[in-house]
């Protein structure tokens, strides 16, 4: 058996020692904060609202919340200035099982598509006549950045 007075005064060094780390733990963190560590955190951040191609992406995310959740569709600016990109892309993800900045297939983007379709055709006659026959499909199905 430990004597009582050991085992006190181990207690006691343990708990000096515990201390000692989270004061020391706590001094980093004060010291970061007095160097403006917050400030800069939050200016690293990059809001989707700053991104260049927002107003792209704007459209993109509204037509998101018209097909999954109509009644987000008036915070769409309201999100934008409060998330990054990837931040909404990974809520949407694991909210809807979809991304809301993916391409729409090539079929949906009138007027371009009939232009899109002469291109495609052009190319499969050329370089694979057999896949002409399947150009609605492949447009049906795919993305633009399938195809290119």
């Amino acid at each position: 058996e430990v004597a009582p007075e050991i085992l006190e005064s181990k207690l006691l060094g343990l708990a000096w020692e515990f201390l000692l780390l989270h004061l020391s733990a706590l001094a980093s963190l004060v010291q970061w904060y007095s160097i403006g560590g917050v400030k800069n955190l939050i200016q690293e951040q990059k809001f989707l609202l700053d991104e260049p191609d927002a107003q792209e992406k704007r459209a993109m995310l509204v037509a998101f919340y018209k097909k999954h959740n109509p009644g987000q569709v008036a915070q769409v600016d309201d999100i934008m200035g409060a998330y990054t990109a990837d931040a909404i892309q990974e809520s949407c993800l694991r909210r809807y099982d979809d991304d809301p900045f993916k391409p729409p297939p090539m079929a949906a983007m009138e007027p371009d598509a009939q232009a899109k379709r002469a291109i495609l055709v052009a190319f499969y006659k050329k370089h694979n006549p057999g896949q002409v026959a399947q150009v609605d499909d492949i447009m049906a199905s795919s993305t633009i950045t399938d195809i290119q």
